[in-house]
């Protein structure tokens, strides 16, 4: 269930209401995955442009929430009735970026995301994009940047396909940040 608050400043973007059983979601990673993918949802209908979103926790604080953080908002969310929580959302909107002409043309809208796995050339976590595993060393990765700053023998290298995809603002885009109603 979704209610929307309206509730909003020029500082803090725009806030929804979100009602689930809480209980159940805490001890099922896909009822998780599924109330993340809900809430994105519902973020990109109220604000287009994009934002982080926040939840708030017990001492008032504001909090990132991402699918990291999705089962500690849920500790926090408020009972409404019974077995039933509802989880206050805030979107906060990404600052205003400089347009250019036109996007790289390289730019995707999605990439892969391999959230399990460290880039053994510059240690980013999760890698994002095109992943290469050695199949001469044990557990090596590296990321498409690693792997395209040298030349390697290519059958040394096996391409490994991400299952898991994730949408990304294309750089140097322009946006629109007015997400205040």
């Amino acid at each position: 269930d979704e209610s929307s608050n309206g509730g909003a400043s020029p500082t803090s973007g725009a806030t929804f209401a979100m009602n689930l059983r809480a209980a159940e979601a805490i001890q099922n990673p896909e009822l998780q995955d599924a109330i993340m993918d809900a809430l994105l949802q519902r973020a990109s209908a109220i604000c287009p442009a994009g934002g982080n979103l926040q939840y708030e926790d017990d001492e008032g604080e504001w909090c990132t929430l991402t699918r990291g953080t999705l089962r500690d908002a849920l500790d926090f969310a408020t009972e409404v009735r019974a077995g039933v929580h509802q989880l206050i959302v805030r979107i906060v909107p990404s600052p205003p970026r400089r347009a250019s002409p036109e996007p790289p043309a390289e730019a995707k809208t999605e990439v892969e995301v391999h959230w399990t796995v460290i880039c053994d050339g510059c240690e980013a976590s999760p890698v994002v994009g095109s992943r290469y595993k050695s199949l001469e060393k044990d557990d090596y990765d590296l990321c498409q940047a690693c792997f395209q700053k040298e030349p390697r023998n290519v059958t040394a290298w096996v391409r490994v396909r991400g299952t898991h995809f994730e949408k990304v603002v294309l750089a140097g885009a322009a946006r629109d940040t007015n997400c205040d109603r």
